[in-house]
């Protein structure tokens, strides 16, 4: 399965740069102190600057299936050094989000292309500690350019809602009522996954629209630029006596 959205992310991978202690025996250049950030004549640089960076994440980091259709999303903070030489060292996860979003955005992370390196002011270059935060977010189905669909539309959605709806006796003998909004995954192979309550209107209602949700067929997946994409929907689940 594959991305579909890298935070940036559209995505949509958000990327930031920031410079920390260097863990070597060499000067320590740490651009989060000003004095010390005047030392520097050159900061590292990814080849084409930030925006080519964020296309290089955008179209090389892969959203794991699992945590697709478990709903998982979180930034990973990744720290990694950027060598004297413009390669990519010493790769680590500072602050986490999920074992699987960890595991690739440290990947995609050691997958760059070489640097230019920073230099301090003698003009000699220096290995520095950079941080980067990789977002991953469920794209909603508002953004794809191909709504995910119920197979026969709303109306055939309707009709399996009528017939499959089953309303709470107790719920009904108290004239409790309402509209529950359920959010849900519509994987890029039209699966219905992670179904959980947005808005709760009665514990047994909540339960019933989950139920009914996690009966519904396989959807028609949505898509963007071309591509089935995995998406986030929305969709009330009305109790009227």
């Amino acid at each position: 399965m594959r991305k579909f959205c890298v935070m940036m992310l559209a995505a949509v991978v958000a990327t930031g740069l920031t410079m920390c202690t260097s863990k070597t025996d060499d000067k320590v250049y740490d651009a989060s102190v000003d004095s010390i950030r005047q030392e520097l004549s050159a900061m590292p640089e990814y080849p084409g600057g930030n925006e080519a960076m964020a296309k290089f994440l955008g179209e090389n980091l892969k959203y794991p299936e699992k945590a697709q259709l478990s709903g998982i999303e979180g930034r990973v903070l990744v720290s990694f050094v950027v060598e004297t030489d413009g390669s990519i060292g010493d790769v680590n996860v500072k602050e986490g989000a999920d074992a699987m979003l960890d595991a690739e955005a440290v990947r995609v992370i050691k997958a760059m292309p070489k640097w230019t390196p920073g230099k301090n002011k003698q003009g000699e270059t220096v290995r520095v500690l950079m941080t980067c935060p990789v977002n991953f977010a469920l794209q909603s189905d508002d953004e794809a350019d191909v709504h995910a669909s119920y197979p026969g539309g709303n109306e055939a959605l309707a009709q399996f809602l009528c017939e499959n709806l089953k309303y709470p006796a107790e719920c009904e003998a108290a004239g409790i009522k309402g509209r529950v909004l359920v959010q849900f995954v519509v994987t890029s192979e039209g699966d219905i996954a992670n179904p959980i309550i947005e808005k709760s209107v009665d514990p047994r209602l909540d339960a019933e629209a989950l139920r009914v949700i996690k009966l519904m067929p396989k959807w028609i997946p949505a898509e963007k630029d071309g591509k089935k994409i995995a998406v986030k929907y929305h969709a009330p689940i009305n109790f009227a006596l």
